[in-house]
């Protein structure tokens, strides 16, 4: 928390602020992961299932875990192309921010505490271009996750709500409609912005919305391949689990009830470390017709691993940078 208020005190006291934040921060983290995952009765069949998987698939296990570390470089690699306007950063930088903001993001709505754990890193970090920056990663990485799961939905609908034949072109046709709209309205945010302005609490921050138009449309296109790019990494880490626990279905049924998930998913206002119970639900209320009974169980672990792995594990990292980092800096 860069903030000068913090920043103009007397360095013992900064010392026993900055001490206090990363206490406050480790507790939480620790509170966080106990009441999640030692409190819960149910958790030990779904780590005897990742164990059992972890002993017949390690190298896939193994695989998994290193995109995860793919999964957060192409995350920290948008955000740097981004946040470089407002303020130059390095990549290596740009990553140990990346790995900050999500140790904050476990324990906050809504994911929003990722922007404090990236901001002290950043020597001007409540400067409007610097939150813009940060506000258009986070719109392209949820347009893409709108557009894959609207594909994703309209399958999963099509084999799994009994749609008849005659409803199919609709469903279809009403899918590719709404997904050129949205990627028409990503390339033209002046468009969207206009919108927002008309909305009566929204309009006293209509320029600085507009603002974000400053973006290019190269710059919009490359944030976007990004964003598509880990999302295709996420994915496919949940689809090597469900083959690691010997889920029986095809990579394509898979990936498109993976992508309604993720959708799903992205539309239930949550804190990530409760996301858990959430995911599992989902998981069983997706993947039930289209996988065996028993199997079910192994889309949960599946659920529950990538959870684990690119959630957990990442902010246990990022709390490890954070209690290595100077807070307030000059």
């Amino acid at each position: 928390m860069p903030f000068s208020i913090f920043r103009n005190m007397p360095k013992p006291r900064q010392r026993v602020v900055e001490f206090s934040i990363k206490l406050v921060i480790l507790l939480l983290l620790f509170a966080s992961l106990y009441w999640q995952i030692v409190r819960k009765d149910d958790v030990g069949k779904v780590f005897d299932d990742i164990l059992t998987m972890i002993g017949r698939n390690r190298n896939l296990i193994l695989l998994v875990f290193s995109m995860m570390f793919v999964n957060w470089g192409i995350e920290a690699w948008k955000w740097w192309l981004l946040i470089n306007r407002a303020e130059p950063l390095s990549y290596f930088r740009s990553y140990l921010a990346i790995f900050s903001g999500a140790t904050l993001t476990l324990f906050t709505p809504n994911r929003i505490g990722e922007y404090g754990g990236r901001f002290i890193f950043l020597n001007n970090p409540l400067r409007l271009e610097t939150l813009q920056a940060t506000i258009l990663g986070s719109i392209a990485q949820i347009w893409v996750t709108i557009l894959a799961g609207l594909g994703g939905m309209a399958w999963w609908l099509s084999h799994s709500a009994g749609v008849s034949n005659e409803l199919l072109p609709v469903l279809y046709a009403a899918v590719v409609g709404t997904v050129i709209v949205l990627t028409l309205l990503y390339f033209r945010l002046e468009v969207l912005g206009s919108l927002l302005g008309r909305v009566k609490y929204l309009q006293k921050y209509h320029d600085r919305w507009v603002k974000l138009i400053h973006f290019s449309t190269t710059e919009l296109l490359q944030v976007l391949l990004l964003a598509a790019l880990r999302y295709g990494v996420y994915l496919a880490q949940f689809l090597l689990l469900l083959y690691a626990l010997e889920v029986g279905i095809e990579p394509w049924q898979g990936a498109a009830l993976i992508a309604t998930i993720f959708l799903f998913q992205s539309a239930i206002p949550s804190i990530a470390i409760f996301d858990l119970g959430i995911r599992g639900n989902l998981a069983l209320f997706v993947f039930t017709g289209f996988v065996g009974t028993n199997e079910l169980q192994q889309v949960v672990a599946a659920a529950f691993c990538l959870w684990l792995i690119n959630l957990v594990i990442p902010a246990i990292l990022g709390y490890a940078i954070i209690s290595v980092t100077k807070l307030f800096r000059s």
